[in-house]
């Protein structure tokens, strides 16, 4: 059985009309109209989205009987799905239909709560009628926001979209003239809509108008003056006018005396808006105006990325849009099990038992990382094949490291993703799962970009693959080390390396076989890629070569073989520095109280040789293995007498050779880096990061070593007591 025969939708076929990218704007095209139907029939009403669009039917009848209507705010990042909310919102509000009779809310089966508020809204608009108008400001660009939507209101309702042209015909109506004198310019072979256009110089149109009105002037040219006149060019309109046009001119021509239950969608205000304070209070004037003066039947409905209260300039609308819809990216996966990893229904015991048998396989794929198996993946299995549970998490961080601009959307780009590798196993076996290293060959043109990736690896890493075989094993073992490479350098406590064990799960690509033979080979390739000088091993992890990479490894060695050898007065400084911290970060706010009266006694923490003044303080004296014995201190300790107000706090000389390694490394990194200079090429800038990613690395794992070693210190009271309270860390020392 192949795994395109799993499906419901063939992977072989373009399942993603639309790019993944929902786009509101009008809809002119037949393809256009199948992109709607194929974005209203893959439309996943569950989740946030089914939550969303329930609220919005809510509100609405909620209010209808209302003087005003609530606005909306949907926000979510750059791709979560708010405009293809917004518009399937639009699509089933009209209820649109398609010229192959279906309608919007047929299409697909919605939610039954969401049914009986359509039921509901339907009564309504049988009464008053319907009306979606959809857009962004952006799209209809003028010094006057009013105009701007005056032209998205006109272009919804078919109506010319300059004012003066749309109040010619509203002229043209009026007069009952309209269909006449359209007649009289198509009888000539021409188009009256391109002859509005031309108003002012079109003796066509003023031809026609005469033979239907031959009082209006005594001749064409005076027409023609009178047009200019009367119907004067002008971009800007007041509010009372914006109101009286739509309410008196453009809707009477639609729906007569009625005021339509009306759905306004503003998509990417908060991109129009920008940073600019006076675009915010227009917008902001605009929805009061739009959601109080229609009596309660219009009903807006604003996207962004950020909640309105995320930035100050968003702040402003607050008062205006009122109900938010915030989208996460809690439903990313739902929408895509739903729509391209959809499975026949008949295809689920099969695949579940294929997946049953290679269980080993897939929960050792990036065993131990946060990216591995759990025990709810199971839930997911068959829903997510062909991709395994690590790598559907690999990808999704993958793509976060990707998106440096903040302009990747998540579920846009996964759907894309998904959707081109489906196509790449649609002909295998069931068992051929989606590498996670597939994700390098889709984002390599968004990684160079970004000035993540070098155009002379991508060259090698391509040219290694183009050659089959081997070879291509070898471009994939660079791209895997890559791909690991961003996720180690950018994201912390992953628990992931870049080893022989987690590059070969990256490129793990079928459960029908045993991996151990292709796990070999793996391992040996990697090998012959360090003999030729591709891949930089260090300790048990490998990452890319490049020349000026070498450089930059050839003086972190030399720093770091210098100062394993004679750089011990540094290492016991930076040991000692960051011991010292940890007690100062434990001990602060420590308020000591002594004898009856609670007297506030001063607390100071020491870390001399000497012994401290303890004549006003109480201090508490850090000690530690490396400097001293264990013993002799102890026994000086006891010396000391049970009456002296002094503890003793001695850090014993525990994961010495772990602590060592992490310091040494921490300051080869901060050697190296001045030592090399300012870089002036990308391979330079790259090699500098990797280096600076180091020495972070080093520091984190020196913290995590020091708090590990101190939580373990040994308090003792002057006189020898020692303190027995577990740890360090559960030690109450205000209490000593």
């Amino acid at each position: 059985m192949k795994n395109k025969e799993l499906f419901t939708l063939n992977p072989e076929q373009v399942n993603l009309k639309n790019e993944g990218v929902a786009k509101i704007s009008t809809i002119n095209e037949k393809e256009d109209l199948s992109i709607v139907e194929y974005e209203l029939k893959t439309f996943v009403c569950e989740g946030e989205y089914h939550e969303g669009l329930r609220k919005i039917l809510e509100f609405y009848l909620q209010n209808y009987n209302s003087s005003v209507q609530p606005t909306f705010w949907v926000s979510g990042f750059y791709g979560s799905g708010k405009s293809h909310l917004v518009k399937m919102a639009s699509y089933l509000w009209n209820d649109f239909e398609f010229p192959n009779g279906k309608t919007a809310r047929s299409i697909k089966p919605l939610p039954q709560d969401i049914q009986d508020l359509f039921v509901e809204i339907d009564r309504k608009q049988k009464i008053q009628g319907k009306l979606s108008i959809a857009g962004t400001l952006r799209d209809f660009p003028s010094k006057d926001i009013r105009y701007s939507f005056l032209q998205i209101f006109l272009n919804s309702l078919g109506l010319p979209l300059q004012y003066h042209h749309f109040k010619f015909v509203h002229w043209l109506k009026k007069e009952n003239i309209y269909d006449g004198v359209k007649a009289i310019i198509e009888t000539n072979g021409k188009s009256l809509k391109n002859e509005i256009e031309n108003i002012f110089v079109s003796t066509s149109l003023a031809n026609a108008v005469l033979q239907l009105k031959p009082e209006l002037a005594e001749n064409e040219g005076k027409l023609l003056d009178l047009f200019t006149s009367q119907f004067s060019k002008t971009e800007t309109i007041g509010r009372e006018d914006f109101i009286k046009t739509i309410r008196e001119e453009i809707l009477p021509l639609s729906f007569g005396d009625k005021i339509p239950c009306t759905i306004i969608i503003l998509d990417e205000v908060q991109q129009f808006i920008g940073t600019d304070a006076k675009l915010a209070f227009d917008v902001q004037l605009l929805a009061e105006d739009l959601s109080s003066r229609f009596d309660g039947k219009f009903f807006l409905i604003g996207t962004g990325q950020n909640a309105l209260s995320d930035t100050p300039n968003l702040q402003r609308l607050m008062a205006r849009f009122r109900v938010p819809i915030q989208l996460t990216n809690t439903d990313i996966q739902t929408v895509i099990r739903k729509t391209i990893l959809d499975k026949k229904p008949s295809s689920f015991a099969p695949l579940n038992a294929k997946l049953e048998a290679s269980s080993g396989e897939i929960s050792r794929n990036m065993e131990g990382t946060v990216f591995g198996y759990l025990t709810e993946d199971k839930n997911t299995l068959v829903a997510d094949y062909p991709l395994l549970p690590s790598t559907r998490k690999f990808w999704y961080k993958v793509l976060q490291v990707v998106d440096v601009a903040g302009t990747s959307g998540q579920l846009r780009n996964q759907l894309r993703l998904i959707d081109d590798s489906l196509k790449s196993i649609a002909e295998k076996e069931v068992g051929s799962v989606v590498p996670a290293d597939f994700i390098f060959t889709q984002t390599r043109a968004d990684l160079i970009q970004a000035g993540l990736l070098l155009n002379d690896t991508s060259n090698l890493i391509q040219g290694k693959k183009a050659q089959g075989g081997d070879d291509e094993i070898e471009g994939r073992i660079l791209s895997a080390v890559f791909l690991l490479d961003q996720i180690t350098s950018n994201l912390s406590d992953t628990g992931i390396k870049s080893n022989d064990n987690t590059i070969a799960d990256l490129l793990i690509d079928n459960l029908n076989v045993n991996s151990d033979t292709f796990r070999t080979k793996v391992k040996a390739l990697i090998k012959k890629l360090v003999n030729e000088k591709v891949l930089m091993p260090i300790n048990d992890e490998y990452k890319l070569q490049t020349k000026i990479g070498a450089e930059w490894e050839q003086e972190f060695t030399k720093q770091y073989i210098k100062l394993n050898n004679s750089g011990d007065d540094q290492i016991q400084s930076l040991r000692r520095e960051r011991i010292v911290a940890y007690f100062k970060d434990k001990t602060k706010g420590i308020s000591v109280t002594h004898g009856t009266s609670r007297m506030v006694r001063d607390f100071e923490l020491w870390d001399k040789d000497s012994i401290p003044n303890t004549e006003h303080n109480l201090n508490l004296w850090i000690r530690d293995g490396w400097f001293e014995n264990e013993t002799i201190v102890e026994n000086e300790i006891r010396a000391a007498g049970n009456n002296a107000p002094l503890a003793y706090a001695f850090v014993k000389k525990f994961r010495d050779p772990e602590l060592r390694i992490e310091i040494i490394k921490f300051l080869a990194a901060g050697f190296a880096i001045p030592a090399m200079g300012v870089p002036s090429t990308p391979e330079g800038e790259q090699a500098k990061k990797s280096m600076e990613t180091r020495q972070s690395q080093a520091k984190a794992a020196i913290q995590e070593l020091i708090e590990k070693i101190c939580d373990e210190t040994i308090v003792f009271l002057a006189g020898g007591n020692k303190i027995q309270s577990g740890t360090f860390k559960d030690i109450n020392l205000a209490n000593l």
